[in-house]
């Protein structure tokens, strides 16, 4: 992905920064890349859903589901 962020760590000599990327097999947040453009088309389409089954929306949006 172009122009992605990536994580970094002070280094522990306080001389600057060190790139903090784990590039093992995983799932969650560490897995997310995408954009803020990305980000606002998937949090509007729960509000106007255009992607996925119309019926199964609401049911995510209940506290606890």
């Amino acid at each position: 992905m172009a122009n992605r962020a990536l994580a970094y760590d002070e280094q522990e000599n306080k001389s600057g920064y060190k790139l903090n990327v784990s590039y093992f097999e995983q799932t969650g947040d560490g897995a997310v890349h995408t954009s803020v453009e990305d980000l606002q088309k998937w949090d509007e389409n729960f509000y106007s859903p255009r992607v996925g089954a119309r019926n199964s929306s609401p049911k995510y949006r209940n506290a606890g589901s």
